[in-house]
């Protein structure tokens, strides 16, 4: 697993497969979903994994791509506070800031080929205004990583189920 085996897999127009649903997570009050993705029919290593908050006070979720380590991850909360370092791309804000946010992989990618995958995506910037809601959000990250949503492949977020 290297830095161009993901550069690839970002490339290819990837296809969720399989039959998805929402599973108790190992967190109280998180459930998660892990949709295979596949390239040309066949599967790969990379999976799309949603985690949401269904009895949380405010909209949280968070929508990831993996590759065994996260290599593209989008943080709807507002309940946590990310701080960029100092040393990033000039383009990223510094913060600290509590507000909805993406770790892309190309932020986040290693200088050299020869460099392990990040355990972490320790770089992140702002996701546009518009970007108020999951399905907006789902579609937005789906548009940057190159997954092609089919027909009914949309997820929606599961309902609380206890009273706030």
């Amino acid at each position: 697993m290297s830095r161009g085996d993901v550069d690839d897999l970002l490339a290819a127009e990837k296809e969720m497969v399989g039959v998805f649903e929402w599973t108790d997570n190992h967190r109280k009050n998180e459930r998660r979903m892990v949709i295979p993705l596949a390239i040309g029919g066949e599967t790969t290593n990379m999976e799309l994994v949603i985690k949401a908050f269904p009895n949380h006070e405010e909209l949280k979720f968070t929508i990831m791509l993996t590759y065994t380590v996260c290599v593209w991850r989008l943080c709807f909360a507002t309940d946590t506070a990310h701080l960029n370092p100092v040393i990033r791309p000039s383009h990223l804000p510094i913060g600290p800031f509590n507000t909805p946010h993406y770790h892309s992989w190309a932020d986040n990618r290693p200088k050299n080929d020869t460099s392990p995958l990040p355990k972490r995506m320790i770089f992140a910037n702002f996701i546009p205004d518009n970007l108020v809601d999951f399905l907006g959000c789902f579609r937005w990250f789906c548009a940057q990583t190159n997954i092609r949503i089919g027909k009914g492949q949309e997820p929606m977020l599961p309902p609380p189920d206890r009273l706030l």
